[in-house]
């Protein structure tokens, strides 16, 4: 069922009627995730080598790029990449180098609608950083296209090197206080503990004592 819908969808693709593969797509995807939850999604891989669910978020982005919607593109492509570690690796390079192209594409049209100035202030500023997720994605939103860029194409994007490398400390400094303020909790918590049961030892022992002097 989910590889019907796929091919049904890439049949549409490939006629240009991008809107009508995308209602395909979107079952494809679904039907993939369910196979995904019953068992393993890439013992099963469709004939370039790569999974289903891979494959279908990648060509509902080819779809998106298509209509020109470039936001939800770029989350197809990226939400393909997820689970990259089990696929196959000599089929998912040329996969992955194909997705990386057309990803750095729709990354650069999402920059194209920014100005010069408010761009300027972007690279200026300190971004914020959201430790629960992994860096670039740990970037606030209006900052992740340039450091995405920048590492999918950084011969072309040099003028984003010093502001993903600033970025890129900053997130490692951010963990670093983080893991320290882990650490230091757990200790804080240990002594609080360990004091709570030294009173309760010695309350137990004053009671002992008492009862045997009586």
């Amino acid at each position: 069922m989910a590889e019907q819908l796929y091919d049904a969808g890439f049949a549409l693709f490939k006629e240009g009627r991008c809107e009508e593969a995308l209602g395909d797509l979107n079952r494809a995807q679904e039907a993939f995730r369910q196979i995904d939850v019953k068992g393993h999604p890439f013992s099963n891989p469709l004939p370039n080598g790569i999974s289903g669910l891979a494959n279908t978020l990648f060509l509902q982005g080819r779809c998106c790029q298509q209509l020109r919607d470039y936001n939800n593109a770029v989350v197809f492509y990226e939400t393909s990449l997820i689970n990259s570690k089990f696929e196959k690796k000599k089929p998912f390079q040329a996969f992955q180098e194909t997705l990386h192209e057309n990803m750095a594409a729709c990354y650069e049209k999402e920059l194209e609608t920014i100005d010069a100035a408010t761009l300027a202030g972007l690279l200026k500023q300190e971004p914020k950083i959201d430790t629960a997720f992994s860096f670039p994605f740990s970037l606030d939103k209006d900052r992740i296209p340039m450091a995405r860029i920048y590492e999918l194409a950084p011969e072309r994007h040099q003028q984003f090197r010093a502001f993903y490398e600033r970025a890129r400390e900053r997130d490692a400094k951010s963990r670093e206080r983080e893991k320290m303020s882990d650490i230091t909790g757990k200790k804080k918590m240990g002594i609080y503990i360990w004091g709570i049961l030294i009173t309760v030892w010695a309350a137990y022992g004053l009671i002992v004592v008492k009862a045997l002097l009586r």
